[in-house]
C-alpha cells in the first residue's frame, strides 16, 4: 500500500472527527455574523467578521472535500 492509500484510509477512518468539525464551524459562523448583524460597516469587528466568515468557509470547504473524496476512494476499493 502507498502512501497515498494510507493516507486516504487514514482520513476515512477519522470521519468522526470531521463531523465533529463540521459541527464546531457551523457554531463558529453562527458567532461570526453576530458583528456583522450588530456592527456597523467599516469597524475593525465587521472587518474581522468578514475575515473569519472567509476562513471558516475555507476551512469547511476542505474538509467536506477531504472526507467526501476519502468515502468515494473508499467505495471504490
Amino acid at each position: 500500500m502507498s502512501w497515498v492509500d494510507s493516507f486516504w484510509a487514514y482520513v476515512y477512518e477519522q470521519r468522526a472527527y470531521g463531523v465533529l468539525m463540521l459541527a464546531f464551524l457551523s457554531f463558529m459562523l453562527v458567532l461570526s455574523f453576530v458583528p456583522l448583524a450588530f456592527g456597523e460597516p467599516g469597524t475593525a469587528s465587521y472587518r474581522l467578521g468578514l475575515i473569519n466568515i472567509g476562513l471558516i468557509v475555507i476551512a469547511g470547504g476542505t474538509t467536506v472535500v477531504l472526507f467526501a473524496y476519502s468515502y468515494r476512494r473508499r467505495r471504490s476499493f
